[in-house]
């Protein structure tokens, strides 16, 4: 059971809590939707309970939080290790080991555990978890879905009764995701696991859940029942005029890659249209990362005016605080004051300019190298999982400021699970299985 009462907390260098008064009891064995906007809170909720805030954040914090029974609130997360496990936004980052087996024994070491029960513990936990076969694997060549059923399972593998997950699927194909859904239905119905998992990909959650806590963006959260809750709506395409797309403005043969044995992308020839957005699509672990890099390659060989937003947009981060970032992108684009910061804010709403960009949320991060990449004078924009943790408003907002760059004369080069968004924005799509592409497809028009 989770129970939280009178739940407060501000970040130091924040004029506002972002969670205020917060009251919500979860029963044991349920699985539970943590909703809200982009900046809302909704990790910073899930590291209240589990000791990350404000032990690695700072901040200030107040009121009571209890698990399974144990008193948590102001306890380091480490002495919280062996009741709750967690797996964050990006787990392909965290993972401390290079096998699975290795990362699948790192926590149980870290608590103490002998040798053979570790060894046993391993067995068990790959087996319930079906990745027997991935143990000797090197994780780094694992797929999404399988690098995420890892996670998972290195958090859960102390027998943790209680399990947060922060948007366990939105870098994951369909059939990934219904994987990691089914598994994590497993765990609540048979082995009594309280799961929470924040989301924005609504649609695909909704139906595995028992409730949903909303956090609102004003401090505070409801907690409702599952058939009490209603999304808001995907991304419409914008209607266009026809005869917009141009001539082909840019070209890239043969781009191909391989690492050592393993072909990762065979021969394709890219041609992309001015004043149009092509996405790559295809299942994780298809190659749709492997193209947008190699185009990026060809872009900057041909000194082609090319900006990128990588799937790991805070890699492209590296200044102290939000407003710095937001200065340097005018600075260094030539444009008014504001522009950038105006461009982020209508993308993800009112922000502390003074917080440090580590400190955004993953879909303030992408918002945040959205709005600087955006802001350039490149001709081609190749964006990496744009849609990942953005809510179905802002994923609007974007839909419209790539059709308005289109418009513009800009080519956009996309890769996204999102086949809503695909069809919001996409004039072409590229499909890739295994490396090897089917073609590129014309798509119909509202």
């Amino acid at each position: 059971m989770i129970k939280v009462q009178n739940l407060s907390f501000k970040y130091s260098k924040s004029d506002f809590p972002i969670l205020r008064r917060v009251n919500f009891e979860i029963p044991t064995g349920e699985l539970v939707l943590v909703s809200g906007v982009t900046g809302s809170g909704k990790s910073s909720l899930l590291k209240c309970l589990n000791g990350l805030i404000p032990q690695f954040s700072g901040g200030e914090i107040s009121g009571n939080i209890a698990l399974n029974s144990v008193q948590a609130l102001g306890r380091p997360a480490h002495d919280l290790a062996e009741t709750v496990g967690y797996v964050n936004q990006q787990p392909e980052g965290s993972f401390a080991c290079d096998t699975v087996e290795e990362e699948l024994a790192f926590g149980l070491e870290q608590l103490g555990w002998a040798q053979k029960a570790m060894r046993d513990r391993v067995q068990d936990i790959a087996k319930q978890f079906e990745i027997t076969d991935l143990l000797a694997r090197p994780i780094l060549e694992l797929s999404g879905g399988q690098q995420q059923r890892v996670a998972i399972a290195s958090a859960m593998a102390a027998g943790q009764k209680i399990l947060l997950l922060d948007e366990p699927t939105s870098a994951l194909d369909q059939t990934a995701t219904k994987m990691v859904l089914n598994l994590l239905k497993t765990l609540v119905k048979e082995h009594g696991v309280t799961v929470l998992l924040a989301e924005h990909r609504i649609e695909r959650v909704l139906p595995f859940v028992d409730s949903v806590l909303v956090v609102e963006g004003d401090g505070s959260v409801n907690h409702i029942k599952a058939k009490e809750f209603s999304s808001a709506p995907a991304p419409k395409r914008p209607l266009r005029d026809s005869g917009e797309i141009g001539a082909v403005a840019f070209e890239a043969l043969n781009l191909s890659q391989s690492y050592g044995k393993v072909r990762a992308l065979a021969p394709i020839d890219l041609r992309l249209h001015a004043g149009s957005v092509t996405a790559i699509c295809g299942d994780n672990g298809s190659g749709k990362s492997t193209l947008l890099w190699c185009a990026l390659e060809e872009a900057l060989r041909q000194n082609f005016a090319v900006k990128m937003v990588p799937q790991h947009a805070a890699d492209l981060l590296f200044l102290s605080t939000l407003s710095e970032e937001l200065a340097e992108s005018d600075s260094y684009n030539q444009l008014p004051k504001l522009t950038t910061s105006n461009l982020f804010a209508s993308l993800a709403g009112r922000a502390d300019p003074a917080t440090h960009p580590r400190d955004l949320s993953a879909g303030q991060q992408l918002a945040l190298v959205l709005s600087i990449q955006l802001c350039s004078k490149a001709k081609l924009i190749i964006l990496d999982e744009p849609t990942r943790g953005l809510d179905e408003k802002t994923k609007s907002k974007l839909a419209e400021m790539i059709f308005e760059l289109r418009q513009a004369g800009h080519i956009i080069l996309l890769a996204t699970h999102d086949r809503a968004f695909v069809a919001a924005t996409a004039d072409y799509a590229l499909y890739l299985d295994k490396g090897v592409s089917s073609g590129i497809e014309a798509l119909n028009e509202a």
